[in-house]
């Protein structure tokens, strides 16, 4: 006869492992700046962050100029303002001038937009002057195709893809470039606008909105 011998039967063991999810470099910058001691220290940190501010703006440039695309926007920034206003209640005048600079596009190029509106008796003088364009007393120069391309390649958008320009798919070439150059205005005129608003506490405007340069310009917007 054969014994049969009872093994016993060992239960394996599991033992769970708690993975903690990786910190955000977000929560890292928080733990750092709540870690900060001193000014001194914060002041270092503010620096750096500005740094890395720089950097992703840098990035950011980059996509832009790869993708071409520049829907969301032509990188028009301002870079310094000046606004004066004057008022003279016997003539029952007044008078506002505004000063502005900026860049637009991935090659930043510069350009200025002076806005001048005196108002006597609610007859108005207007003169818009900008390295862009002018409008005097009602007329608007003339830009040329040449000009307008010249700005455009100087600032790095020279057939890219812009807020108004991209639906003109049946649109000729020249005529998608004047697109694109209202747009850059139109955002400029806007960041004034933001700033200083389209009329002072007088009531006297800019003498020019955000989306009049497309109709001075020849465009149905």
């Amino acid at each position: 006869k054969k014994t049969l011998t009872k093994m016993s039967k060992r239960k394996a063991s599991i033992t769970k492992i708690t993975v903690s999810p990786p910190v955000s470099w977000r929560d890292l910058a928080k733990q750092e700046i709540a870690s900060c001691a001193t000014e001194n220290e914060v002041i270092a940190l503010q620096d750096a962050l500005a740094k890395l501010q720089e950097t992703a703006n840098a990035r950011f440039v980059d996509l832009r100029k790869t993708s071409k695309d520049f829907t969301k926007g032509c990188l028009v920034e301002m870079t310094s303002s000046n606004e004066s206003q004057d008022q003279d209640v016997g003539y029952n005048m007044c008078s506002r001038s505004v000063d502005a600079t900026f860049t637009a596009g991935p090659n930043a190029a510069k350009f200025s937009i002076s806005f001048s509106n005196e108002d006597v008796e609610g007859d108005e003088t207007i003169t818009v002057e900008s390295d862009l364009f002018i409008l005097e007393e009602g007329d608007f120069g003339e830009v040329t195709d040449a000009e307008i391309t010249e700005f455009l390649k100087k600032a790095g958008l020279f057939e890219v893809k812009t807020r108004n320009s991209e639906s003109e798919d049946d649109a000729d070439d020249a005529t998608r470039r004047r697109w694109a150059y209202a747009d850059v205005i139109c955002e400029a005129i806007e960041l004034v606008v933001e700033k200083c608003g389209y009329e002072d506490n007088c009531g006297v405007g800019l003498g020019i909105g955000s989306e009049d340069i497309y109709g001075h310009l020849g465009l149905s917007y």
